[in-house]
């Protein structure tokens, strides 16, 4: 059986289509658990009519602790040999649970990988070496998201959800990279689409800035996701994240000198520096240069440099 666990909050206008697309599904042995995490709109309510309509489906309402917190919430009144996770204001076409759960047939994984779009270049995943590496790089054909994959329950454990509940960006990434070291078979990727994925503006993703201090908290956790005795291995996909991280901040405001003096660029020198990773012009500019005229010069080459590249 596949247990299908729904975060819900605050989605009335769209949690009654995504629980629908569930009763849709080809495949049938499925249960269906809503996890109201202190929804103020009526998606409780909306959630409930639908218990009344299909015994497979359950609904739990919880003091709000954010998406990750809903999650294992769910997870740990399911009951399924294997967990799908589809976000409240999503939806999925009718084979989706079919499709993944076919290829569980005929392949020995804890990881079976869909997309919200066709996919025709998938990598070659040959171990889960491969799978890990892509997925630290943010290679973007593998999912960084949590929904459209199919986890085998017994890989899945409680620290898999155990993320600060500041981290409201990424961490999905985070998550999936602490099943990635807890599964030892390599992950089956999948090229249909099996999740339709909705663009929602008013989403935490979306409304988030970021910010230097949010940023690093995340690196950290993102980091520690990384088993301490496999780091050294991922060591280079580490600091290249970290500096990709502390660039995408500055970015947002290139005359704030102060985050040369922040602790996280402080512990970026010293990662680059005890690890010989070279820094490429713009990103040393950024980490060490505090004159604002030269930090915006230098960032306004870059950006014109890649538009030439794309063009060509």
């Amino acid at each position: 059986m596949i247990s299908v666990i729904v975060p819900v909050y605050n989605v009335e206008r769209f949690i009654a289509q995504c629980v629908e697309s569930v009763l849709n599904q080809t495949y049938s042995d499925w249960e269906l658990i809503l996890v109201d995490d202190g929804s103020t709109d009526l998606s409780g309510s909306i959630c409930e009519e639908f218990v009344t309509k299909d015994d497979r489906i359950k609904c739990v309402h919880k003091v709000n602790g954010g998406v990750t917190d809903a999650r294992k919430t769910g997870w740990e009144l399911s009951r399924g040999d294997w967990i799908f996770f589809v976000d409240g204001d999503d939806t999925l076409p009718e084979d989706s649970l079919t499709k993944l759960y076919d290829r569980t047939k005929n392949v020995d994984a804890d990881i079976i990988e869909g997309h919200h779009e066709i996919r025709r270049n998938l990598p070659d995943i040959h171990s889960v070496d491969d799978y890990r590496k892509c997925l630290l790089r943010g290679v973007d054909v593998i999912g960084v998201a949590v929904w459209g994959k199919l986890f085998r329950r017994e890989i899945l454990t409680s620290w898999c959800f155990e993320i600060p509940r500041e981290i409201v960006r990424g961490e999905d990434w985070i998550m999936n990279i602490r099943v990635a070291f807890l599964t030892k078979k390599t992950p089956v990727l999948i090229s249909d689409k099996i999740y339709n994925y909705r663009e929602n503006d008013m989403s935490l993703t979306h409304v988030h800035k970021k910010n230097m201090n949010l940023e690093y908290a995340f690196f950290h956790s993102w980091r520690d996701s990384v088993p301490s005795g496999e780091q050294k291995k991922y060591i280079q996909d580490v600091v290249r994240i970290a500096v990709l991280m502390f660039v995408g901040v500055c970015v947002g405001n290139l005359k704030d000198v102060t985050v040369v003096d922040s602790a996280f660029a402080k512990e970026i020198n010293q990662l680059t520096l005890s690890n010989n990773y070279n820094l490429r012009i713009h990103q040393k500019v950024l980490l060490y240069s505090k004159r604002k005229w030269l930090r915006v010069y230098v960032w306004k080459l870059h950006c014109l440099k890649m538009r030439i590249l794309s063009s060509m």
